[in-house]
């Protein structure tokens, strides 16, 4: 007691001693005084003060902020504004360079590359969460991918494709119905993307979503993956634990904090009920051959030897569906809608692959297949451009240099700093493409109408590599078979009701996949006069 009395009678001492104007003053100093250093510090003496770019996005991550979050996902467009002025390689935030060269992506994203993907962009996405996309370097990443590589090969696809006619063939019965009623202009805008999310939803559990048969065509899906991908640039902003937490809310805590999440849960838990019933239905080895899930394998994984390995938890499993449903709704999506624009509106290009079509399956017996499809120079052509204006990803992959520094165009960038480009960048490169934002099938075949391949390494809507988009075989079979059945087996115009009446009023926001800016004002309205 009486060395409390003593330590208590030494801070009332301190206390009537203490020049309080004083020590205001100083901590005052020093609140305003840290920033302003570190201001100073990131663009006169940081070990990236010597790249070029605007001053502003050296010193804060509060430019990165405004254009994606308050300007919602415009930093894209703002980066290649300053490429513009600034050159190549340019600094966009303290701590991270962007390379707008055709060489440098592929130096970047090669297998070997001594890079791996940057926590501080991918992990605060979501957390980290055990999922093939935010697999940081490429040992991790080989062993979340190794159980998905089987069930999305071609092989596996083209096995698979009988089931996306069938969704297909769904749309396809509604628009010749509604064209024999003439109901006027119908909105490919949601139907394009329900078929997505139905073929893939069907492929992943065995069990498809059937959008196409909602009466709101799964608007409320839709808005949801709009909204959440919209919010990455504020978890951007937060430490990885803050995003995990959020993220992972109990279902009855998120539904009271925001009652649109609803559609997020019920997706979340849809997942795991799927992913259970697959996991306990001792009959699934057997029917996964009829009825193909992607899922099987993950839940009775085998290591590279063939032994069984322990699966990855229902959680995990849960966060994995749930990413590669929403990397597949959009991107998908916006690929047939930017061909389909494409083709419409253009009528020589329209008239050709029509054309084409009569050759290639000239009675009503003559089976549309991919593989057929892929032997149509001219319908490659189409397709290749309309996933060069869609992008796929539109934004930045940033990677951590590995390795004492990485040089890029007479820069060095040093060991733990990011480097970054975009498919953006390089699908629409002036230096590459001719009029790079128009739709131009042309650019992809010779003087004989033969597809040529000097352009093959800049065609990057699926990224390049080891690492490159594990659903590209998947997306380009429902590509190709979409864009065939629609343009071959029916007569159709773009309604003048319609938003886009060319892929120049394509408007995308960055939500790491391209997403439209107005959804609202995103219609493909087609007029439909005639059918097989």
């Amino acid at each position: 007691m009486k060395l409390l009395n003593e330590i208590h009678s030494l801070f009332d001492d301190t206390l009537q001693h203490v020049d309080w104007p004083l020590m205001v003053t100083t901590v005052a100093g020093l609140l305003v005084s840290f920033p302003i250093a570190t201001v100073i510090y990131r663009i006169w003496f940081h070990p990236l003060s010597k790249i070029p770019g605007p001053r502003l996005a050296a010193a804060t991550w509060l430019v990165e902020f405004y254009y994606n979050c308050i300007c919602k996902g415009q930093y894209y467009k703002k980066i290649e504004e300053w490429h513009k002025v600034y050159g190549p390689v340019i600094r966009i935030t303290p701590h991270e360079v962007h390379v707008n060269d055709p060489d440098t992506y592929s130096h970047l994203y090669k297998t070997n590359a001594k890079v791996t993907k940057d926590p501080l962009y991918y992990q605060r996405f979501a957390g980290d969460i055990n999922v093939l996309f935010f697999a940081k370097d490429t040992a991790t990443h080989r062993s979340r991918r190794d159980p998905l590589n089987n069930y999305f090969s071609k092989k596996s696809v083209a096995e698979f494709e009988a089931v996306i006619v069938k969704h297909i063939d769904k749309l396809c019965r509604y628009l010749k119905q509604h064209a024999e009623n003439s109901q006027g202009p119908i909105d490919l805008h949601y139907r394009i993307r329900c078929i997505v999310l139905d073929i893939f939803s069907d492929y992943a559990f065995g069990k498809s979503f059937s959008f196409q048969d909602s009466s709101s065509l799964g608007k409320d899906f839709f808005d949801m993956i709009r909204v959440h991908m919209a919010s990455l640039w504020l978890f951007r902003m937060m430490t990885p634990g803050m995003v995990y937490w959020i993220t992972h809310l109990p279902p009855f805590i998120a539904l009271k904090l925001d009652p649109s999440a609803s559609t997020y849960v019920k997706l979340k838990e849809d997942s795991k009920a799927a992913i259970k019933k697959i996991r306990d239905d001792p009959k699934a080895g057997d029917l996964r051959k009829e009825n193909r899930t992607v899922f099987y394998d993950m839940l009775h994984p085998h290591d590279d030897d063939g032994n069984p390995i322990a699966p990855k938890s229902l959680d995990d499993l849960s966060d994995e569906a749930y990413g590669l449903t929403v990397a597949s709704s959009d991107t998908t999506g916006n690929g047939v809608h930017a061909t389909m624009l494409g083709i419409l509106s253009n009528p020589e290009v329209y008239a050709k692959l029509k054309e084409e079509f009569k050759k290639a399956f000239p009675t009503s017996e003559s089976k549309i297949t991919w593989a057929k499809l892929e032997k149509i120079p001219f319908m490659v052509a189409c397709i290749k451009e309309g996933l060069r204006i869609s992008c796929g990803v539109i934004g930045r992959m940033p990677r951590i240099v590995e390795e004492p520094y990485f040089q890029v165009l007479g820069y060095h960038i040093p060991r733990g700093y990011s480097v970054t480009t975009s498919n953006y960048m390089m699908l629409r490169n002036e230096t590459i493409y001719e009029d790079p934002h128009d739709y131009k099938p042309s650019r992809w075949l010779d003087e004989n109408g033969n597809l040529h391949t000097h352009l093959d390494k800049y065609f990057v809507p699926f990224g390049k590599d080891s690492r490159h988009c594990i659903g590209m075989y998947l997306a380009q079979s429902e590509l190709y078979l979409s864009v065939a059945h629609l343009v071959h087996r029916f007569d159709m115009k773009i309604a003048d009701e319609s938003h886009h009446h060319s892929v120049k009023d394509l408007d995308y926001i960055d939500c790491f996949v391209s997403m439209a800016k107005d959804v609202d004002k995103a219609s493909l309205k087609v007029i439909v006069t005639s059918s097989d």
